[in-house]
């Protein structure tokens, strides 16, 4: 099983660092429980990104706070490391049935994305490409975890949550 945590460090998300990780500490807690093999975190803005193997939170926690919030958030391409380039594996082997069961993604953001505002960032796209290599829906999981209350970001992830089946992605 895999818990992967995105984190949208952008200067717009800076007035919630301190509530973005406390969140990252209650949701680390919970999932390290269940993950033997470690926990992942990527920065939207950053090329940075940790991995912190076995239940070592402290690690990750200590990387967030380590991190920079500046910049704009590219949260499609935070999420195209994560699902398209681990490494060397291809999205197919990241996808196998056996790695790919319990894969769960939190994106921690204000949803205040590099990009126009009626647009979804090239989230939609990303997804529909990922989703055909999933064997089983319940091989992946994505939770954007939105702070703040910013008519644009809400927007943005209501979508993401509801109309995705509208934008093409099959659910």
């Amino acid at each position: 099983m895999a818990r992967i945590f995105g984190i949208d460090n952008s200067i717009s998300m800076l007035q919630y660092k301190l509530d973005a990780r406390k969140t990252l500490e209650a949701l680390s807690y919970i999932v390290k429980q269940f993950d033997t093999k470690g926990m992942d975190m990527y920065f939207t803005v950053s090329k940075q990104s940790g991995v912190v193997q076995g239940k070592r939170r402290e690690k990750l926690l200590a990387q967030y706070d380590n991190a920079g919030f500046d910049g704009q958030s590219t949260v499609d391409y935070t999420l195209s490391k994560i699902l398209e380039n681990r490494g060397k594996k291809s999205l197919k082997l990241f996808f196998r049935r056996e790695s790919a069961k319990g894969k769960s993604i939190y994106v921690l953001t204000d949803g205040k994305w590099l990009g126009n505002n009626n647009s979804l960032c090239g989230v939609p796209e990303l997804l529909e490409r990922v989703v055909r290599h999933v064997n089983r829906r319940a091989d992946l999981g994505i939770q954007f975890i939105q702070f703040g209350d910013d008519e644009v970001g809400t927007w943005r992830l209501e979508e993401l949550d509801n109309r995705l089946e509208k934008r093409g992605v099959p659910m």
